[in-house]
C-alpha cells in the first residue's frame, strides 16, 4: 500500500505493476524537498531535478 500522486505512478498503473483501488483524490496537496543548503550535493540537486521533472509531466 502506498501513498503517491498519481502523476508518479502513472507508468506503473498503466503496465499493471500498480493498482489504484479507490482512484485518486484532487487535492492542494504539495511536495517540498529541502535540504540545508550547506549540505546540497549533486544526489539532492538530481532527486529536486526528477521530481520538478515528474510533477510536471
Amino acid at each position: 500500500m502506498a501513498i503517491a500522486p498519481q502523476q508518479l505512478v502513472a507508468d506503473d498503473l498503466a503496465a499493471g505493476r500498480l493498482l489504484a483501488p479507490w482512484g485518486f483524490v484532487e487535492t492542494e496537496a504539495k511536495l517540498a524537498l529541502w535540504v540545508p543548503t550547506r549540505r546540497m550535493d549533486r544526489r539532492a540537486e538530481q532527486l529536486a531535478e526528477w521530481l520538478t521533472r515528474e510533477m510536471q509531466g
